[in-house]
């Protein structure tokens, strides 16, 4: 069961019927992996870190940046000046928010040689990479793969503080959950297609 001081610094998020006693101890046992440590990474390793998960495998290739730290929140200018690896960043930074996280860091691409063993013993793999680097370029995924409309079962959009009107920015994150088999697509892909290609013009 929880102990005291779990069942204190939880009780907020407890008294959600959805959660309870049952689901903050699964919290606590379970393990999350997090393709990629940007802007939406940090909000999901923080939110994580928060809500009292396990364990928190942190995978990302990349090194913090001044640029970063506008938006990236879980880095500060000391990570920026020391050029620190954004996954190991980002573990000292959950340490300090709540020690009681166990943090794996890995900073490395994900491919299909080595996605096994840095995710060995995960529960859920939360996707946290941005979709492009540039514009026009084809959007890939957490796996370096392209994804295909055929690959594609629902997906969302989350906007950022970007207009996709300036500077070619992408404008957005897109979030999808693949399948295999049929062509069938679920979600708003027909409102999506015409946001995109016809209402940006306006």
């Amino acid at each position: 069961g929880l102990t005291a001081a779990e069942r204190d610094r939880y009780s907020r998020q407890i008294l959600f019927p959805g959660i309870g006693d049952d689901g903050q101890e699964r919290l606590l046992q379970g393990t999350v992996a997090l393709a990629g440590c940007g802007a939406l990474g940090c909000f999901h390793a923080d939110a994580l870190a928060r809500a009292g998960i396990g364990r928190l495998i942190i995978v990302d290739r990349d090194y913090v940046e001044a640029s970063n730290l506008q938006r990236q929140f879980l880095f500060e200018q000391r990570d920026a000046e020391n050029s620190m690896p954004k996954a190991a960043a980002a573990s000292s930074a959950i340490e300090r928010i709540n020690p009681a996280v166990k943090v794996t860091a890995h900073v490395a691409d994900i491919t299909a040689a080595n996605i096994e063993d840095l995710l060995e013993g995960t529960d859920v793999l939360l996707d946290g990479t941005d979709i492009n680097d540039q514009a026009d370029f084809t959007p890939g995924s957490a796996a370096g793969v392209v994804l295909g409309v055929e690959t594609l079962r629902e997906f969302s959009v989350l906007t950022n503080t970007f207009s996709a009107e300036y500077g070619r920015k992408a404008g957005g994150i897109i979030n999808a959950v693949t399948k295999s088999g049929t062509n069938e697509l679920h979600g708003n892909a027909f409102y999506f297609h015409r946001t995109d290609n016809f209402d940006a013009r306006n």
